[in-house]
């Protein structure tokens, strides 16, 4: 609930309710537990390590260790840690939650700071005060407010909770400024008002409004503890009720017509394929698996049918298929052409089931809607104009003359509509914003629901926080984090070890940033100032450094010195380019090209970065090839086919697929060293595993377990000094709500 400080905490006048602490205290170790807490420093330490504490961390740990033992109501914390301000509850649920990271040895049982139900928390175990004289120097040295960028640690936690505020996590109304206006700016219109429809802690996801508009099913990840499970709740905020009990995460939940099954897609920890198709009860109970799909899953009319997204070939070309519900009857419905880099999905059927609309993606920033006469097979676009669309969002309009589709047409995330009779499309009767959300045939969407017979609207707002953690072999804490304001992620250690490299953007676009491997110093590196800088590689010297810039619907690979000059771009100017990887003699740059042809699938080339000579490496055929990684003896490339890993021997350029990974499914998720191949999965909700499989035994073990989630589609792990030493970028926390939007047409 929305949160009025009334001033100080009663009775306890060690603690200012003032942005800084109260000097009478600005000497002295708590310590409790194997932690000292050194109030002039703002520190908690634990043997070597120091952990930096945010203001509002800070007051809220010495609250707690100055009432150990006895609980803390939340509205004490209110009180003293944002007194005179509007806050939400969830802003001190967020700072727990990254003190509990810190401090307990499993947050999932935490036994240090202890929840008391229906009241707030409280420090458990003995407390002892160690006076110290305070030090001139460090006394007067000491920041107003929490320490600036380069210290790294904890900065991000302060957006957090503006964020927060702003998402509304909580308990309580919070109105989302989603703007309403008719079609015509000149007609006059209240504004639309999202209700929160949950508030638990963690993320809720994939809104699904039943037919009848009395029940909505989504997915939760318990708290951020457990998998993505799916759950039911009455759309007027009744008690909920949970659907499935796997241990494997579930996306999608889709309503039968009649409202008493649903449709959902649970991902394999194996990754043998994307997801499962998978039957159940509304209100729970046994399961019926019906197929395995690459994505996309809607509901025909009649009941008798699931459109999903498949593998139409052995090329990787994605088309709609229709199944029977028992998984029977597979009938391919539309198949892009092989030559061409685009695929099909969100197939979604038309209120009188005789039609399907779907999205033709060119990649991953182009799409436009398709739709294809199930009578008679016939496919006509719908859309002209290559912009990118939401996967996930068509929705027919009940007279199933138009489409529904988020896309950023009007400057954001918004819902438009577009006529069958080749009109323009436009915005929706009334604009709805929405948060800006990724998805593709194996990664996650929030998504949204529309209910015409009802009017209304469900969509989920969702915030990440990423960082960079530094890790050393034997050791369960980390070496140091990367954390920041902002997104920080593509860690890669320097060839000596002595440096990492990352991508960020802090600065307000994202740039390449340097640090030490201790995080002590932070500088930036480039300074485009527009696009995205992405895939950071260095040189085998360690002096230069190449990447690619993604600007708008290009994407090119620039060269720049560690010092910040001589940038210059290195890609061929057909096509686009992207993701480098220096020859081992630093004499080539390998990269992903379509320049052979805009329209054909990208191939691996390579490049001379001094006389700009370009070689295509990989045979031309029917199939995408990315993301190209040499072996340290320049002998053997690998890189990625149809999402599996193959490799081609560079002396007699034979392709072949890596047998042991066969059943591996990959995009960005691995590493080459001279030791090993890595990879990492998803395995639950943020949680990853890292595994490697040893190129002499060719043998795959557990290289490590991640609390967090390291995104399939970015470059998220380095690996230094065969394994003893490496760096990922993994979300670490993700909060969001599902939100209801009544009469919203």
């Amino acid at each position: 609930m929305c949160h009025i400080s009334q001033g100080l905490l009663g009775g306890d006048k060690s603690l200012m309710s003032a942005n800084n602490v109260d000097p009478n205290i600005l000497s002295g170790t708590y310590l409790f537990d194997s932690f000292s807490f050194d109030v002039a420093r703002r520190a908690l330490i634990k043997g070597e390590e120091r952990f930096n504490l945010t203001r509002n961390q800070f007051q809220i740990l010495l609250l707690l260790i100055k009432n150990a033992g006895e609980p803390v109501t939340k509205d004490q914390f209110l009180n003293l840690v944002w007194p005179d301000q509007v806050v939400e509850e969830s802003n001190l649920v967020v700072n727990i939650h990254s003190l509990r990271r810190i401090i307990e040895a499993d947050n999932r049982n935490p036994a240090i700071i202890v929840t008391i139900p229906g009241m707030g928390y409280k420090l458990a175990g003995d407390v002892t005060f160690k006076e110290e004289p305070p030090e001139e120097s460090v006394v007067s040295s000491l920041p107003a407010t929490a320490p600036g960028p380069v210290t790294l640690r904890s900065s991000k936690r302060l957006v957090l909770l503006v964020l927060t505020l702003v998402m509304g996590i909580g308990a309580a109304l919070l109105f989302f400024g989603l703007l309403a206006f008719f079609f015509t700016p000149k007609s006059s219109q209240k504004p639309l008002i999202a209700f929160p429809l949950t508030t638990l802690q963690g993320a809720e996801r994939y809104p699904a409004i039943s037919p009848d508009g009395t029940l909505i099913a989504f997915t939760w990840d318990g708290d951020q503890l457990h998998n993505d499970d799916i759950y039911v709740q009455q759309t007027s905020g009744s008690r909920m009720v949970r659907v499935t009990t796997h241990p494997d995460s579930e996306i999608q939940p889709t309503w039968s017509p009649d409202g008493l099954f649903l449709a959902f897609l649970r991902r394999s920890k194996s990754q043998t394929v994307a997801y499962r198709l998978v039957l159940v009860s509304s209100l729970g109970g046994s399961e019926r698996e019906v197929a395995s799909v690459y994505g996309g899953l809607d509901w025909s009319p009649d009941g008798q049918q699931l459109a999903v997204t498949g593998l139409s070939s052995e090329g990787g070309c994605a088309g709609i298929q229709l199944l029977s519900l028992d998984g029977t009857n597979l009938r391919l419905v539309t198949q892009p052409d092989p030559v061409g880099n685009s695929y099909d999905s969100n197939p979604r059927f038309s209120p009188d089931g005789g039609s399907l609309a779907f999205l033709r993606n060119r990649n991953e920033f182009e799409a436009d809607i398709f739709v294809v006469n199930l009578r008679n097979n016939e496919i006509r676009q719908i859309t002209q104009d290559r912009k990118r669309i939401q996967d996930g969002s068509l929705y027919w309009d009940a007279d199933g003359k138009s489409i529904f589709f988020v896309s950023t047409r009007n400057g954001n995330w918004g819902l438009s509509v577009a006529g069958l009779d080749g009109s323009k499309p436009r915005p929706s009767l009334r604009q709805v914003e929405f948060p800006r959300t990724s998805f593709n045939l194996t990664h996650k969407a929030i998504g949204y629901s529309l209910n015409h017979k009802h009017n209304l609207l469900a969509f989920t707002r969702e915030l990440e926080d990423d960082r960079i953690e530094i890790h050393e072999a034997g050791r369960q804490d980390k070496s140091c984090l990367i954390n920041s304001t902002r997104s920080d992620s593509a860690p890669q250690f320097s060839p000596g070890g002595s440096n990492l490299l990352f991508t960020s953007d802090r600065s307000g676009s994202r740039e390449l940033w340097i640090t030490n491997t201790n995080c002590s110093e932070l500088r930036q590196l480039t300074n485009l100032t527009t696009g995205s800088v992405n895939n950071p590689r260095w040189s085998p010297s360690g002096m230069q450094v190449a990447f690619d810039h993604q600007n708008g619907e290009t994407s090119d690979i620039y060269v720049i010195g560690i010092d910040g000059a001589n940038l210059r771009k290195v890609s061929p100017r057909v096509g686009n380019s992207s993701m480098p990887f220096w020859s081992p003699n630093g004499e080539w740059i390998y990269f992903t090209s379509n320049r052979a042809g805009p329209n054909l699938l990208s191939q691996i080339w390579k490049i001379n970065p001094s006389s700009g000579t370009a070689m295509q490496v990989t045979r031309l055929d029917q199939a995408e090839k990315w993301r190209p990684q040499a072996s340290s003896d320049g002998t053997t490339l690998y890189y990625i086919r149809n999402n599996r890993l193959w490799k081609m021997d560079l002396l007699a350029g034979v392709e072949s697929a890596v047998p042991e990974m066969a059943d591996i499914f990959l995009n960005c998720n691995w590493e080459v060293t001279a030791e090993g191949i890595y990879y990492y999965q998803i395995t639950g909700a943020l949680r990853s595993m890292i595994y490697r499989l040893d190129q002499q035994t060719w043998k795959t073990t557990l290289f490590g377990t991640i609390e967090g989630e390291m995104a399939d589609n970015l470059q998220c792990l380095s690996i230094f000094d065969g394994g003893n030493r490496y760096a990922i970028s993994a979300v670490y926390l993700r909060l969001s709500d599902v939100n209801l939007l009544r009469d919203w047409k």
